[in-house]
């Protein structure tokens, strides 16, 4: 999909799927799904995500929207057997010209990723196991980007192997309801030990991230992550 949006393909990329775990029939008719996926649409940095502004587009089965999060390219699809796929760019150009991966707008992303999919699937009327499959594309030497003092980026070495990274999880409608957060949680703990930054994964530090994502995100923050 990404070679077919996009003249510039390139650059390191998430991609997150949420499907039901054992899907025996469709969960809505192909004519319901596009309603559905306005009225999942969650507040996000000034705009919604999706952005469902920028058009839907029908396939088989599918509603699809390109440019739905921040540029320079963002997917997103939905399909009628409850399959919904996130996929955007990570990495870019950021303050005094550093370029690499924004550590609180990833985790921005993985929250709102989580956080649709779970609305979105409970409007769609679906309760059951769900399964996450993540994808990390051309990372390898791809610098990771953070704040310890200040406001000044500082520079954090990425993955020094692997240049594409995937892995999977399940979890249930219930949880993702309940603890996006947590789920987010065990989604960064994979990404962080694939990428050689191991000492993020306590459960402190990653609440204080996920806290971080929470300021990028523009939201209001939680009293309690509920992990």
């Amino acid at each position: 999909m990404w070679e077919s949006v996009s003249d510039n393909p390139g650059g390191s990329r998430l991609e997150l799927t949420l499907v039901p775990r054992f899907p025996a029939r469709p969960v809505c008719e192909q004519e319901s799904l596009e309603t559905y996926i306005r009225q999942s649409a969650l507040q996000w940095r000034s705009n919604t995500f999706p952005r469902v502004e920028k058009g839907i587009i029908s396939q088989h089965e599918s509603a699809v929207i390109l440019q739905a999060g921040r540029p320079p390219l963002s997917i997103f699809e939905a399909n009628i057997w409850g399959m919904v796929f996130y996929g955007t760019q990570i990495d870019g150009e950021h303050t005094t010209g550093t370029r690499g991966i924004h550590l609180y707008e990833f985790v921005g992303s993985v929250l709102i990723f989580v956080r649709q999919a779970a609305g979105l699937l409970q409007l769609l009327g679906y309760s059951g196991p769900v399964l996450i499959e993540a994808t990390l594309a051309s990372i390898r030497g791809v610098p990771w980007l953070y704040t310890q003092q200040g406001m000044w980026l500082e520079s954090k070495a990425g993955s020094e192997l692997d240049d594409d990274v995937s892995f999977s999880i399940t979890t249930t409608t219930e949880e993702l309801r309940e603890r996006p957060n947590g789920i987010a949680m065990d989604l960064l703990r994979y990404v962080f030990f694939s990428v050689n930054w191991p000492e993020m994964v306590e459960t402190p530090i990653l609440e204080h991230v996920v806290r971080d994502g929470f300021t990028f995100n523009s939201w209001k923050q939680p009293e309690k992550l509920k992990v």
